[in-house]
């Protein structure tokens, strides 16, 4: 058994814009549109599976899952596009000309958008490679101590991109799913002088690292 290579959003048809008044909106409406298109409804419609046979980490509709979640039926497509559609669709399994395999999973979590269950995959795959996504950095401009994803960061380490956009939901978005800096629209990112601290696999673990040494600074500056 072979398996489709998914990308994240190789087949996704993402709204349109130009115009450097309208470049912030544009990004902050295709994320809108990605969450609106995927979540309908209160059950989560999303898993994060490893699939025992190859160890590898994978998106996979819940309702492909089985009811205890050790095992999850997959599409019999070879075609990337036609896997695709059905991931996102959510198509419910076949029986009939061409049935659907059971392989045996180790469930991870659910999510109740594609986007969140692609992000933690991704996460998933540096904990298992040991691949560092995220730095707790000080900002030294404003001496603000933020999370950023490690893309962002220069080779050196002393400087990273941070995004334009006024608005704090757009730029943990643009953390948390760690947006590619904008290299050649009108409004471009800026680049700041910064101070790394430590450098983390996942959100959460950075988020943890950034909140206890706020903790500690807090302490030191009352003292």
């Amino acid at each position: 058994m072979s398996f489709i290579k998914v990308e994240d959003d190789e087949y996704d048809k993402k709204p349109e814009c130009s115009g450097s008044m309208m470049a912030e909106k544009c990004i902050y409406d295709t994320v809108v549109y990605e969450e609106d298109n995927n979540s309908v409804g209160d059950r989560p419609k999303f898993a994060v599976v490893t699939l025992q046979d190859t160890d590898e980490v994978m998106v996979v509709a819940s309702n492909w899952l089985s009811m205890d979640k050790t095992q999850c039926d997959w599409p019999p497509f070879k075609s990337r596009e036609k896997f695709m559609n059905a991931l996102r669709n959510r198509l419910e399994p076949s029986i009939e000309e061409k049935p659907w395999e059971k392989l045996n999973v180790n469930f991870q979590a659910q999510y109740d958008t594609y986007k969140e269950a692609v992000n933690k995959q991704e996460e998933q795959r540096a904990l298992k490679n040991g691949q560092v996504l995220y730095g707790v950095v000080t900002l030294q401009k404003s001496n603000e101590l933020t999370v950023i994803p490690a893309m962002w960061l220069n080779e050196e380490k002393t400087q990273c991109y941070w995004p334009p956009y006024k608005s704090p939901e757009m730029c943990t978005e643009a953390v948390k799913y760690r947006h590619e800096p904008a290299k050649q629209v009108e409004i471009l990112w800026e680049m700041l002088n910064t101070k790394v601290h430590m450098e983390c696999m996942t959100f959460e673990q950075a988020k943890e690292k950034q909140n206890s040494l706020k903790r500690l600074r807090e302490r030191y500056f009352l003292k």
